[in-house]
Parts: structure tokens; C-alpha cells; sequence
């Protein structure tokens, strides 16, 4: 996906069902930041993720400062790594392609 991160596929897909919200603590919109991830690791189009998250900047993402997630995903989606990956793809510099 570009900039030299690893991105790895959990198995899992968020439905978007919001579950999640009231788990976590700082209130991160996890069903948008998994939207976004979908589009970047899915269907590998970084692009159309940062689109999906152009109001967010990295420090947005609450789980990059948080040790312990208590997000639990009802379908066992790996919320916390998840939102990593999210807050690396925000972190690099788009490609001009």
C-alpha cells in the first residue's frame, strides 16, 4: 500500500452495526475508521480512504495514545489494530497516482 507499512488482514469485517461505540472510552467513531480501513486494505484504495477520513489527522485517532482498547467487536474485529493501521495510512504522504 505504499510507505513501507505493513498492513495485515485480520479476519473480520465491520458491518457497521455500532456496537462498539459505547465501549470506547474517548468516544473514536470506530465504525468510520473501519470504513476507512476496508477501503484501504479491502479493496486497496488508500485514496478513497483518505477521503472517506479527510476530517481526520492522525492525532484524531484516539487508539494511537490508548494501551488497553476495550472495544469489543461483536464480530471479533481487531478494532485497535485496526485503527493503527489507519492512523499510519493518514500519517503518509498520499501518492500522487
Amino acid at each position: 500500500m505504499g510507505g513501507g507499512i505493513t498492513y495485515i488482514h485480520t479476519s473480520g469485517s465491520c458491518q457497521q452495526c455500532a456496537r462498539c461505540l459505547p465501549q470506547c472510552p474517548e468516544g473514536v467513531q470506530v465504525p468510520t475508521l473501519m470504513r476507512g480501513y476496508m477501503y484501504a486494505v479491502g479493496h486497496q484504495e488508500p485514496r478513497h480512504a483518505r477521503h472517506v477520513l479527510r476530517a481526520w489527522a492522525p492525532s484524531d485517532i484516539a487508539c494511537t495514545r490508548c494501551e488497553e482498547c476495550r472495544v469489543q467487536c461483536a464480530l471479533g474485529v481487531d478494532v485497535r489494530t485496526r485503527a493503527l493501521d489507519v492512523a499510519r495510512l493518514l500519517a503518509e504522504k498520499p501518492s500522487s497516482a
